[in-house]
């Protein structure tokens, strides 16, 4: 099989739609197909070269991944290099671990494995990480070690039913994965789960001599229905559809027809010389689009996910474009020229500065740490997602009766409800979770997929929260919001009317938030940026929690939202109160707590003491 302009033209289609989801999901919600469609590309392509040469007595294994190793690795490596330069300087050092790992994991072709134990895909705290985007082509390397042993050990006129048959098992068994546990975050960066991509584009290249069929009178019928099918699968899936598996089988089929289907008008298009353009700078163009969204993500540094305006898309747009051809020019088509060991001098001039570089950054996050109290909530974690009780205040009170709940707000506000005790000599029980409180009846129907893993680490919670509740006669929850999903409202609701005539629930109208991450913005806890900070208050949840209390005579409401201390938030003196653009941190909940004491006294307190 010769060149094809068509394939590079493909190559452009799926690098476009990559780019575009990664620009904005909500533009393109199923987006994140492209990279389905190099799947389906390589295996078809690996496929036809293998046998190509296997006909020709003329194929080596070791030549295989020798030109594997320098098709792939020379501007893999080099993008590595970069990122762990240029992440020294943007991460924080309390974050250069992670780069370092990513780095690492990235490096030996295996990130799939490190992303996997993260949260999804779709979640904001991967889409700052650089080397997200690795996972894919770690998968790649791996399925390459197991392709060439499939069509060397099997005769080819067995090779259809083989593959068909492994395709068809796996996508069965993840479809009864998905009947049975629902989506499992973990399956979007599989192996096993891919295989059938990679599959379905050696099929069409097993089943057909030359890869194509060879009547015409087929060609466009074959290249309209693949187009209809990719064109299904971008209206019909997004973020939370269950992916991959039965539902990526449509639209790789797709793409499987418009590979076999030749010279048409569909054809044609791909072959254009601006697709082909792109298409040959794709794999650069992959390799350094998501680095320079996922660097300028984390400098801003907004728990939900920030979003780029126009003057960043078109700075993203060009430099991605920038970069690819001079790393397409210098690094990916030059190195890869020339004998072997021209190429292994060449390719250790990037890996061993790429080492050197990796394991620096571990005495470098030691040598410019920030404090960590700064950077994360730095008081009693240990009952912050795990199911351990700590209790705060006054050690010498041995039945502690009170109950702190909630989510990460709950948990930054901790040394606050530590200094009180203290003061006021009760002790008090806390075990809290992020995003959502560990509350019976929150619907998993309404989470999003980013927040999947922070809702199973709460209802892991559920049963010794209600142990707790059931013991405590004053239960105090703290969320930086009550009305975010209609199911959490209903459940705090359902808790104030399950009181029992002795209880008391007291709802914390929580502290503002803030536009940006501020330790980021300033890289450390002392302010050194001129960044106007838009602050927001909690109005919503408070109206929320309100009406709660107004129909459930045992509810009060405390709220810590417009103590002076925020008068210049993110800062207090010029000292940083919070760790993020969500949560004050040790050294605001102290501050906080010096405010907020005589209201306390007032309001709070007779309710414990009673």
């Amino acid at each position: 099989m010769g060149y094809r302009n068509d394939i590079q033209g493909l190559r452009a289609i799926a690098f476009l739609l990559v780019f575009i989801f990664h620009l904005n999901s909500s533009w393109l919600p199923a987006g994140f197909l492209g990279v389905d469609i190099f799947f389906v590309i390589s295996g078809y392509l690996i496929t036809s070269i293998i046998l190509h040469k296997k006909e020709k007595n003329k194929f080596s294994i070791l030549e295989f991944y020798e030109g594997r190793l320098k098709r792939i690795a020379p501007a893999y490596y080099f993008l590595l290099m970069v990122i762990s330069i240029v992440g020294f300087f943007i991460y924080l050092p309390m974050d250069l671990g992670l780069l370092r790992r990513s780095l690492i994991t990235a490096g030996l072709f295996v990130s799939n494995f490190f992303f996997a134990t993260g949260d999804s895909y779709f979640g904001a705290k991967q889409a700052e990480n650089p080397l997200l985007h690795t996972w894919s082509l770690g998968i790649e390397m791996q399925f390459y070690f197991l392709l060439p042993f499939i069509l060397i050990f099997f005769n080819k006129k067995y090779l259809p039913y083989i593959l068909a048959g492994i395709i068809s098992i796996i996508l069965a068994y993840y479809q009864y994965r998905f009947m049975v546990f629902g989506q499992e975050s973990g399956t979007y960066y599989s192996l096993l789960a891919r295989i059938p991509e990679f599959l379905i584009g050696a099929f069409m290249s097993v089943v057909l001599s030359n890869g194509q069929v060879k009547n015409k009178r087929y060609s466009l019928p074959l290249a309209l229905s693949g187009v209809s099918l990719l064109v299904y699968g971008l209206m019909s899936l997004d973020e939370n559809s269950a992916f991959p598996g039965i539902n990526s089988f449509l639209p790789c089929l797709g793409i499987g027809l418009i590979l076999i289907s030749n010279d048409n008008f569909i054809t044609r298009l791909l072959a254009s010389k601006p697709l082909v353009y792109i298409g040959t700078l794709s794999y650069s163009l992959y390799l350094w689009h998501w680095p320079l969204m996922a660097f300028q993500r984390y400098r801003e540094g907004v728990f939900e996910g920030h979003q780029f305006d126009w003057k960043e898309i078109l700075i993203i747009s060009i430099l991605t474009f920038v970069l690819s051809w001079l790393s397409y020019t210098f690094i990916e088509n030059s190195i890869r020229q020339g004998n072997t060991k021209k190429f292994l001098i060449k390719f250790a001039c990037i890996v061993v500065p790429l080492g050197i570089a990796t394991y620096s950054l571990h005495w470098l996050s030691k040598k410019f740490e920030t404090p960590y109290e700064f950077t994360q909530a730095s008081f009693a974690t240990g009952s912050h997602n795990v199911d351990h009780v700590d209790t705060l205040g006054d050690r010498k009170d041995k039945r502690p009766h009170v109950l702190l709940l909630g989510n990460s707000h709950a948990n930054s506000i901790k040394p606050l409800f530590n200094i009180l005790g203290e003061k006021f000599h009760f002790s008090i029980n806390t075990l809290t979770s992020d995003s959502f409180p560990a509350l019976e009846g929150i619907d998993k129907r309404e989470i999003p997929e980013r927040e999947m893993l922070f809702y199973n680490l709460s209802r892991a919670l559920v049963p010794h929260t209600k142990e707790l509740i059931a013991s405590s006669e004053v239960i105090i929850i703290s969320a930086d919001s009550f009305d975010e999903y209609h199911s959490v409202t209903k459940a705090v609701d359902s808790l104030a009317k399950a009181l029992k005539p002795n209880q008391k629930l007291v709802l914390i109208n929580s502290y503002p938030i803030v536009d940006r991450n501020p330790v980021r913005i300033n890289h450390g806890f002392v302010k050194n940026s001129d960044y106007k900070f838009k602050v927001t208050a909690n109005s919503h949840s408070l109206h929320t929690i309100d009406s709660i209390a107004r129909v459930n005579k045992n509810v009060l409401i405390w709220d810590i939202s417009k103590a002076s201390i925020y008068n210049d938030a993110p800062y207090y003196r010029d000292t940083l109160i919070y760790y993020d653009d969500r949560h004050i941190n040790r050294r605001g909940a102290i501050l906080l707590e010096k405010e907020v004491e005589e209201n306390f006294r007032k309001k709070i307190l007779p309710v414990i003491q009673n």
